[in-house]
């Protein structure tokens, strides 16, 4: 959040958490794999359950072809 919303540099997050850069560099890495992840399953979930609603829809229309 430091680095994206308030702009400032590695050295400056480091200095401001009282942590090295290195270890900036090793959180920002890990938690934009969480949050691509997360964001990856979110997308999935939602993309299965709109192709679950669009098969409910079409199956009435289908039994009336046949009918």
């Amino acid at each position: 959040m430091l680095m994206d919303v308030e702009e400032l540099t590695y050295k400056e997050v480091a200095d401001a958490l009282g942590i090295s850069v290195n270890l900036v560099m090793a959180r920002l890495l890990r938690a934009r794999k969480t949050l691509r992840t997360e964001l990856a399953a979110y997308i999935n979930k939602r993309e299965d359950s709109r192709d679950e609603e669009r098969t409910r829809n079409l199956l009435p229309f289908a039994s009336r072809a046949r009918g």
